[in-house]
């Protein structure tokens, strides 16, 4: 478990997204969930969910960091312990005050911290939570940061007429750059589609391996080919944004990024555009076809199949970018011979 990577994926969220992460955790392990955080505020008493199994009850609780000032509502949780099982679940350490609390009342209140929240979300294959977690990783901020140069550079005007050198030179920049990256990731989507595809059954407790093991070899592409692909995106922006501007105007109708670039140009500032690109790839279908977290998990392996399909997203993702580049030069090649 790379704890930095659950910690900033978690520290994304806010405490409803985290209250409808668990209740999809609990629902996909057969549990029935109220949110009365949504549908009945007013009756909380220091209970946002509360699930229910075969007569068994759990209650939790949910906060971003708790604090001082939550402790009374921690205090409340703790005098329903008689309803059932009593869990309190927070996504960054809690302050020094509260962790006081939590020595106190640690015999009836189960606590899950990041790295528990992690494990429970993981094993339980809460697909959502893995667009979070996908969207952190370094090789997906860099694809984000490249596609969000084309996106700024999308409207300046084509230029016409002969190639200039820096032309040339800017269009090889970036095939060099985002070559390398497209096999190193090919050959990682390829290695895990067969893994995946010789898996019969689902075992729950390999899940977090399974997991660590994939982020582990995009952290290896990364690390082998660095940040090479943004800093190329980023120097042709600065000095032929024309050339970018050629390679979204042919990569957006011939592939499949059509649904990416629709919702970008929608999109009015640049942090918005990064903000989407980092998790798109990880979001089910946006690329290749990725199964749904509501399917029945005695029909499909819906972890190993969700990890197999956001594989083959930046894996077609690279590809498609390595395509609209090649076209690109085409173009160029094509006005340079019918000024």
């Amino acid at each position: 478990m790379r704890m930095e990577y659950v910690r900033e994926a978690l520290g994304e969220l806010d405490e409803e997204e985290v209250q409808d992460l668990i209740q999809n955790a609990f629902e996909n392990d057969g549990w029935k969930v109220r949110n009365l955080h949504k549908s009945d505020r007013g009756h909380e008493e220091g209970v946002d969910l509360i699930c229910e199994r075969q007569g068994k009850k759990r209650l939790i609780a949910v906060k971003l960091r708790p604090e001082k000032q939550d402790i009374e509502q921690l205090d409340v949780l703790a005098k329903r312990f008689g309803e059932g099982e009593l869990l309190y679940a927070y996504t960054a350490d809690p302050t020094v005050a509260f962790q006081k609390e939590i020595d106190d009342v640690a015999k009836i209140v189960n606590f899950l911290g990041p790295s528990d929240l992690h494990s429970m979300l993981v094993q339980r294959e809460v697909v959502d939570y893995l667009v979070h977690y996908f969207g952190v990783l370094p090789i997906a901020k860099e694809m984000a940061e490249s596609v969000t140069a084309l996106w700024e550079s999308r409207k300046v005007t084509t230029r016409q007429g002969l190639m200039r050198t820096e032309d040339i030179r800017s269009i090889w920049m970036l095939k060099d750059a985002v070559l390398k990256k497209r096999a190193a990731v090919g050959i990682v989507a390829l290695r895990w589609d067969d893994e995946f595809m010789q898996r019969v059954d689902v075992r729950e407790d390999e899940f977090e391996k399974v997991l660590d093991d994939v982020v582990c070899d995009l952290d290896r592409v990364q690390s082998f080919t660095g940040g090479n692909m943004s800093h190329a995106f980023k120097m042709v922006k600065d000095t032929t944004p024309h050339v970018l501007s050629l390679v979204w105007t042919v990569i957006r109708p011939r592939t499949n990024w059509m649904h990416f670039a629709g919702t970008a140009e929608m999109l009015r500032t640049r942090d918005q555009v990064y903000e989407f690109a980092r998790r798109f790839w990880a979001l089910p279908g946006s690329l290749s076809p990725l199964p749904s977290a509501k399917m029945n998990r005695d029909n499909m392996l819906s972890l190993y199949s969700g990890l197999a399909g956001i594989l083959r997203n930046l894996a077609q993702a690279m590809k498609d970018l390595d395509d609209g580049i090649d076209w690109a030069w085409q173009d160029m090649q094509l006005e340079q011979r019918n000024p």
